[in-house]
């Protein structure tokens, strides 16, 4: 990425719209700049008829290594401002989360923290062999945030959920589809015509994929 790319890429292919995070040097971390970048292009695929697809996915080595912690602890702000930021990244998660149009995660290195929720809170998940996957909050002293409580319980279990975050260990490709938390393997030289192809909702009449979406 240089200076004058936006950290978050809106790329239209057909009926699809990919929501690409752009800050390689940084593993896609989110700061403040790439939350915004998510929130307007979440809000584009809600409101434009023509989008009956998306596709998130990362640039560089990485699906998105969570929050920027250093942005976040370099940042002057009252006590309980962490709450008022946490609000305002639900805003935009739970208009994703709710998106009456078919999401799919397409992950590769890893997708850490806040980056492994964004991919749960996805329909279908498409993990490259290099995907690794973590809950790695309590590593650094916080709590799951970003609908972790929800969504990840939900997906894997209730059990396998606390074992997740308690040890904050690293799932691979392979065992992130045993658990259901990946919907399949996909070498990433081939991710990008998968990603263009399934599912085929981008391509049925609008109401059939707004309507089962409602199922999850």
């Amino acid at each position: 990425m240089t200076s004058n790319e936006p950290s978050v890429l809106r790329e239209r292919h057909g009926a699809t719209l990919v929501i690409r995070l752009n800050k390689p040097e940084l593993r896609n971390a989110f700061d403040l700049e790439m939350r915004q970048g998510i929130a307007e292009a979440v809000y584009e695929a809600r409101d434009s008829a023509d989008v009956r697809a998306v596709v998130i996915a990362g640039s560089g080595k990485a699906f998105c290594a969570g929050g920027d912690l250093k942005s976040l602890s370099s940042e002057t702000r009252p006590v309980f401002a962490d709450r008022d930021r946490i609000r305002r990244l639900h805003v935009w998660f739970r208009e994703l989360a709710n998106l009456e149009k078919p999401v799919i995660a397409a992950v590769h290195g890893p997708a850490f923290g806040a980056g492994f929720i964004l991919a749960l809170a996805s329909d279908f998940v498409l993990a490259a062999p290099s995907a690794r996957f973590c809950a790695v909050f309590t590593r650094v002293g916080l709590v799951p945030d970003l609908g972790a409580f929800f969504l990840l319980p939900r997906i894997v279990g209730l059990q396998r959920a606390k074992e997740l975050v308690f040890s904050a260990r690293e799932v691979d490709a392979e065992e992130a589809r045993s658990l259901g938390s990946s919907t399949r393997s996909c070498p990433r030289s081939s991710c990008s015509t998968r990603r263009s192809r399934w599912p085929r909702a981008s391509t049925a009449p609008p109401r059939r994929p707004s309507a089962s979406r409602r199922t999850s």
